[in-house]
């Protein structure tokens, strides 16, 4: 199966669920059609073209209200791009651009011909070969599909982390969120 390269596992949970719901209507309404490397590539120019436009930290704008401003953040770029292609092995990619980034980030990935290819129309004007990809850049940690959710294997990485913490940092860490630090 094409998703055992990526490495993926089937997830009934993420923390990004309810954060999800435009791109989840636009998975649910998209008929399936299939995108040629060519329309591909114009399209993952034209999303690259839009002026980058920060947006709200969490939730994609719709795929009209993007095109309507020609300008949106990685999240509305890619569900843009996503809305478009309109193609069911696109999977759409909530990661780090690196593995040092201190904020997340959202790409698709896309199957052709074989190969993964990320499309990143925040920050790329082309596709890359994820398998070109050192383990520092492109860090994914959950992939979304009309009909699934996936965790990769960085997400271990962050479980690994949060079980390490002493009971004394999770408290002061719960501490200063309940009072809105």
């Amino acid at each position: 199966m094409a998703l055992r390269q990526l490495n993926v596992q089937p997830t009934g949970f993420t923390p990004y669920d309810r954060y999800l719901g435009m791109v989840r209507n636009v998975m649910a309404e998209l008929p399936p059609r299939r995108k040629s490397l060519a329309a591909t590539c114009r399209l993952l120019r034209a999303a690259h073209n839009f002026r980058y436009s920060p947006g709200d930290p969490y939730r994609a704008d719709s795929p009209a209200v993007t095109a309507a401003r020609r300008a949106g953040d990685c999240k509305a770029k890619a569900l843009w791009l996503y809305d478009q292609l309109g193609d069911p092995s696109v999977l759409y990619v909530i990661g780090k651009v690196s593995r040092t980034s201190r904020n997340s980030h959202a790409w698709l990935y896309w199957r052709w011909e074989e190969r993964w290819w990320i499309l990143d129309p925040a920050n790329q004007n082309a596709s890359i070969a994820s398998d070109s990809v050192g383990s520092g850049r492109y860090v994914p940690y959950y992939s979304f599909t009309h009909d699934a959710t996936y965790r990769h294997p960085a997400t271990y990485l962050l479980v690994a982390k949060a079980e390490t913490k002493t009971p004394s940092t999770v408290a002061s860490q719960s501490a200063s969120l309940s009072r809105g630090q």
